[in-house]
Protein backbone atom coordinates (compact mmCIF):
# COMPACT_ATOMS: atom_id res chain seq x y z
CA UNK A 1 0.00 0.00 0.00
CA UNK A 2 1.44 3.16 -0.99
CA UNK A 3 -0.05 6.85 -0.36
CA UNK A 4 2.22 9.49 -1.68
CA UNK A 5 1.36 13.69 -1.25
CA UNK A 6 1.30 16.15 -2.01
CA UNK A 7 -2.22 15.85 -0.73
CA UNK A 8 -4.91 15.84 2.49
CA UNK A 9 -6.66 13.15 4.53
CA UNK A 10 -9.21 15.56 6.68
CA UNK A 11 -11.49 13.18 8.77
CA UNK A 12 -13.52 16.81 10.04
CA UNK A 13 -17.15 15.47 9.79
CA UNK A 14 -18.54 18.97 10.11
CA UNK A 15 -18.94 18.79 13.67
CA UNK A 16 -16.19 16.24 15.34
CA UNK A 17 -12.92 14.33 14.22
CA UNK A 18 -14.11 10.97 12.62
CA UNK A 19 -14.40 8.21 15.15
CA UNK A 20 -11.77 6.17 12.31
CA UNK A 21 -8.12 6.28 12.04
CA UNK A 22 -7.14 8.09 8.83
CA UNK A 23 -4.77 4.89 7.66
CA UNK A 24 -5.24 1.40 8.79
CA UNK A 25 -2.48 -0.82 8.14
CA UNK A 26 -3.91 -4.90 8.30
CA UNK A 27 -1.00 -7.69 8.72
CA UNK A 28 0.78 -8.79 5.66
CA UNK A 29 0.11 -5.22 4.01
CA UNK A 30 4.05 -5.33 3.31
CA UNK A 31 5.95 -2.49 1.47
CA UNK A 32 3.71 0.48 3.03
CA UNK A 33 4.65 3.58 2.81
CA UNK A 34 3.15 6.98 3.66
CA UNK A 35 5.04 10.00 2.59
CA UNK A 36 4.63 13.69 1.77
CA UNK A 37 0.69 13.87 3.36
CA UNK A 38 -1.29 15.80 6.12
CA UNK A 39 -3.20 14.28 8.10
CA UNK A 40 -5.72 15.55 10.80
CA UNK A 41 -8.73 15.29 12.29
CA UNK A 42 -8.77 11.63 13.08
CA UNK A 43 -9.25 9.33 15.94
CA UNK A 44 -5.36 8.71 15.51
CA UNK A 45 -3.50 8.84 12.26
CA UNK A 46 -1.97 5.71 11.32
CA UNK A 47 -3.02 2.55 12.93
CA UNK A 48 -0.71 -0.24 12.31
CA UNK A 49 -3.20 -3.31 13.41
CA UNK A 50 -0.77 -6.05 12.62
CA UNK A 51 2.63 -7.30 11.77
CA UNK A 52 4.15 -5.81 8.39
CA UNK A 53 7.30 -6.11 6.63
CA UNK A 54 9.06 -2.73 5.71
CA UNK A 55 7.11 0.48 6.11
CA UNK A 56 7.72 3.90 5.74
CA UNK A 57 6.01 6.52 7.08
CA UNK A 58 8.32 9.74 6.11
CA UNK A 59 7.64 13.72 5.60
CA UNK A 60 4.02 13.91 6.67
CA UNK A 61 2.18 16.39 9.29
CA UNK A 62 0.27 14.55 11.14
CA UNK A 63 -1.95 16.62 13.58
CA UNK A 64 -5.12 17.61 15.50
CA UNK A 65 -5.44 13.62 15.86
CA UNK A 66 -7.72 12.97 18.86
CA UNK A 67 -5.81 10.00 19.89
CA UNK A 68 -1.73 9.26 19.22
CA UNK A 69 -0.42 10.44 15.53
CA UNK A 70 0.87 6.68 14.83
CA UNK A 71 -0.33 3.93 16.76
CA UNK A 72 1.52 0.41 16.80
CA UNK A 73 -1.48 -1.58 18.21
CA UNK A 74 -1.07 -4.81 20.79
CA UNK A 75 1.22 -7.90 19.02
CA UNK A 76 2.08 -6.02 16.09
CA UNK A 77 5.79 -6.16 14.98
CA UNK A 78 7.15 -4.46 11.79
CA UNK A 79 10.35 -6.53 10.47
CA UNK A 80 12.53 -5.57 7.19
CA UNK A 81 13.49 -1.76 6.35
CA UNK A 82 11.10 0.69 9.35
CA UNK A 83 11.56 4.75 8.47
CA UNK A 84 9.47 6.69 10.51
CA UNK A 85 11.79 9.92 9.77
CA UNK A 86 11.10 13.45 8.96
CA UNK A 87 7.23 13.75 9.65
CA UNK A 88 6.31 16.64 12.10
CA UNK A 89 3.39 15.41 15.21
CA UNK A 90 1.65 18.05 16.53
CA UNK A 91 -0.90 18.94 18.81
CA UNK A 92 -2.40 15.38 18.62
CA UNK A 93 -4.82 14.10 21.93
CA UNK A 94 -2.34 11.41 22.50
CA UNK A 95 1.09 11.09 21.87
CA UNK A 96 2.85 11.38 18.79
CA UNK A 97 3.83 8.01 18.65
CA UNK A 98 2.29 5.28 20.97
CA UNK A 99 4.12 1.69 20.56
CA UNK A 100 2.17 -1.16 22.24
CA UNK A 101 3.35 -3.89 20.09
CA UNK A 102 6.49 -6.43 19.75
CA UNK A 103 8.97 -4.27 17.88
CA UNK A 104 10.45 -2.67 20.74
CA UNK A 105 12.62 -0.25 20.35
CA UNK A 106 10.71 0.99 17.89
CA UNK A 107 12.83 3.60 15.42
CA UNK A 108 11.90 7.04 15.06
CA UNK A 109 14.45 9.34 15.10
CA UNK A 110 14.52 13.01 12.97
CA UNK A 111 11.11 13.64 13.36
CA UNK A 112 9.67 17.06 15.08
CA UNK A 113 7.31 16.64 17.77
CA UNK A 114 5.78 20.55 17.60
CA UNK A 115 8.74 21.71 20.14
CA UNK A 116 12.17 22.70 19.80
CA UNK A 117 12.94 20.40 23.18
CA UNK A 118 11.51 17.78 20.99
CA UNK A 119 8.72 15.03 22.15
CA UNK A 120 9.11 16.29 26.27
CA UNK A 121 8.76 19.99 25.72
CA UNK A 122 6.20 21.89 26.70
CA UNK A 123 4.56 22.05 23.36
CA UNK A 124 5.73 19.26 22.55
CA UNK A 125 3.72 16.05 21.05
CA UNK A 126 5.26 13.45 23.69
CA UNK A 127 5.99 10.00 22.62
CA UNK A 128 4.89 6.61 24.57
CA UNK A 129 7.50 3.87 25.75
CA UNK A 130 9.41 1.87 23.63
CA UNK A 131 10.41 4.47 20.72
CA UNK A 132 13.53 5.47 20.36
CA UNK A 133 12.80 9.15 19.24
CA UNK A 134 16.78 10.39 19.70
CA UNK A 135 17.83 12.32 17.98
CA UNK A 136 14.93 14.85 16.89
CA UNK A 137 14.37 17.70 14.70
CA UNK A 138 12.02 21.05 14.68
CA UNK A 139 10.78 23.40 11.72
CA UNK A 140 7.78 24.52 10.75
CA UNK A 141 6.66 26.14 7.64
CA UNK A 142 4.14 29.02 7.74
CA UNK A 143 2.93 32.07 5.55
CA UNK A 144 2.84 35.44 6.52
CA UNK A 145 1.22 38.15 4.43
CA UNK A 146 4.07 41.21 3.81
CA UNK A 147 3.73 43.37 5.45
CA UNK A 148 2.51 41.45 8.47
CA UNK A 149 -0.14 42.67 10.44
CA UNK A 150 -0.21 39.97 12.85
CA UNK A 151 -4.01 38.77 11.65
CA UNK A 152 -5.41 35.59 11.62
CA UNK A 153 -6.89 35.79 8.33
CA UNK A 154 -6.48 37.98 5.78
CA UNK A 155 -8.92 39.45 2.78
CA UNK A 156 -8.27 41.02 -0.16
CA UNK A 157 -10.38 41.77 -2.90
CA UNK A 158 -10.43 39.92 -6.64
CA UNK A 159 -7.83 40.81 -9.01
CA UNK A 160 -5.81 42.36 -6.03
CA UNK A 161 -2.04 41.46 -5.98
CA UNK A 162 -0.69 40.17 -2.20
CA UNK A 163 2.64 39.64 -1.40
CA UNK A 164 2.82 36.23 1.03
CA UNK A 165 6.77 35.22 2.64
CA UNK A 166 7.24 31.84 3.76
CA UNK A 167 8.62 31.19 6.93
CA UNK A 168 10.75 28.35 9.00
CA UNK A 169 11.16 28.11 12.40
CA UNK A 170 13.99 25.40 12.39
CA UNK A 171 16.67 23.83 14.28
CA UNK A 172 19.30 20.88 13.97
CA UNK A 173 18.67 20.60 10.56
CA UNK A 174 20.63 20.11 7.07
CA UNK A 175 17.91 21.44 5.11
CA UNK A 176 14.47 22.39 4.28
CA UNK A 177 11.93 21.30 1.43
CA UNK A 178 8.81 22.90 0.74
CA UNK A 179 5.67 21.98 -1.81
CA UNK A 180 3.32 25.64 -2.01
CA UNK A 181 0.14 24.37 -3.51
CA UNK A 182 -3.01 26.12 -4.62
CA UNK A 183 -5.95 26.54 -6.09
CA UNK A 184 -5.07 27.16 -9.79
CA UNK A 185 -8.69 28.01 -10.26
CA UNK A 186 -8.88 31.22 -7.97
CA UNK A 187 -4.98 32.27 -7.63
CA UNK A 188 -2.81 32.75 -10.47
CA UNK A 189 1.23 33.00 -9.37
CA UNK A 190 2.88 35.75 -10.06
CA UNK A 191 6.28 35.75 -9.14
CA UNK A 192 8.91 34.11 -7.00
CA UNK A 193 11.71 35.57 -5.13
CA UNK A 194 14.37 32.99 -2.95
CA UNK A 195 16.55 34.70 -0.25
CA UNK A 196 17.56 33.07 2.73
CA UNK A 197 19.02 35.43 5.46
CA UNK A 198 20.76 33.03 7.42
CA UNK A 199 23.64 35.78 8.54
CA UNK A 200 23.80 35.76 12.39
CA UNK A 201 21.15 32.84 12.71
CA UNK A 202 22.46 30.02 11.19
CA UNK A 203 25.96 28.04 11.37
CA UNK A 204 27.28 27.59 7.44
CA UNK A 205 26.89 24.67 5.91
CA UNK A 206 30.07 21.77 5.89
CA UNK A 207 29.87 21.74 2.53
CA UNK A 208 29.75 25.79 2.18
CA UNK A 209 32.33 27.47 4.62
CA UNK A 210 33.20 30.21 4.90
CA UNK A 211 30.85 31.39 3.97
CA UNK A 212 27.28 30.53 4.47
CA UNK A 213 24.83 29.97 0.85
CA UNK A 214 21.97 31.76 0.32
CA UNK A 215 20.21 28.55 0.27
CA UNK A 216 21.64 26.05 2.42
CA UNK A 217 22.95 26.19 6.23
CA UNK A 218 23.24 24.18 9.43
CA UNK A 219 20.42 25.48 12.27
Amino acid sequence: MTVLGPGILDGWDGSANSADPAVVVSAGSDNFILQGVEVKRWASGVSLAGSVVSFKMAENFVHNNSDAGLVVGSGATLGGVVTIEGNLFKDNGGYGIRNDGDTNPLPATYNSWGDLAGPAGPLGDGVGAGVTYIPWTFAELFLDMVPDTEVVVGHVLEITGFDVKLKADAAKLYGLTFVFAYDTAKLTLGTTTFAAPWAGRCLPCRDCLPAPSATTAIC
